[in-house]
C-alpha cells in the first residue's frame, strides 16, 4: 500500500436557505455547472451527463469540461479533457449526496465526496461538504486539501448569493 497518502476534507456553512433548495440544486447533477465558482484555479467549460446516463437515475455520471484553452500547453497536456463525477446517492429525506470522482486528476484518486444539508428552519441550512482521497506519494497533500476546501467554501456562498 506504499506510494499513496490520504487525505480527508472538510467544510460546514449555516446558509440563509431552505435545505431543500441547496439539496435540489446540488441534485441537479447536469447543471451544476451555474453555481461552480468561476474564482478558483480550476475553470470548467461545460457540464454534461456521460453517454447511457439519466438524470435522476442513480448511479448517474456527468463528465465536467475542464478550460484547458484558459492555461499554459503544459498544463493542457497534463490534463484530461474532462473529469466524470458519478452520483451515488441522492437521499432528499436525509440531505445527503454522494458521489466519487473517477480516475486520477493531478496525483489525485479514489476521490469520494458527502454532501449533506440539515435544515435549520423554514429558510435557513447548515450544508457540509466532506471528501476522502488518496493522494500520490510525494504529492503536497495539504495543498491539495487546502485547494478542495476552498473550493466547496466558495460553492456554498455562491448558492447561498444565487439562490436566496
Amino acid at each position: 500500500m506504499a506510494g499513496f497518502g490520504r487525505c480527508n476534507t472538510f467544510v460546514e456553512a449555516d446558509i440563509d436557505l431552505a435545505a431543500v433548495r441547496f439539496f435540489d440544486a446540488m441534485n441537479d447533477w447536469s447543471g451544476f455547472l451555474q453555481y461552480f465558482p468561476d474564482d478558483i484555479p480550476l475553470k470548467l467549460s461545460r457540464i454534461d451527463l456521460a453517454e447511457g446516463n439519466i438524470e435522476g437515475v442513480l448511479p448517474c455520471t456527468r463528465r465536467a469540461f475542464i478550460a484547458k484553452e484558459l492555461y499554459p500547453e503544459e498544463f493542457r497536456a497534463a490534463v484530461p479533457d474532462y473529469v466524470l463525477e458519478t452520483l451515488l446517492a441522492a437521499d432528499r429525506d436525509a440531505g445527503t449526496l454522494v458521489f466519487r470522482v473517477e480516475g486520477e486528476l493531478n496525483g489525485m484518486r479514489n476521490y469520494y465526496g458527502r454532501i449533506t444539508v440539515s435544515p435549520l428552519g423554514v429558510d435557513r441550512c447548515n450544508v457540509r461538504f466532506s471528501a476522502q482521497f488518496d493522494l500520490v506519494e510525494g504529492g503536497d497533500g495539504q495543498a491539495a486539501i487546502d485547494s478542495i476546501e476552498e473550493m466547496h467554501r466558495k460553492v456554498i456562498a455562491r448558492m447561498d448569493r444565487m439562490l436566496s
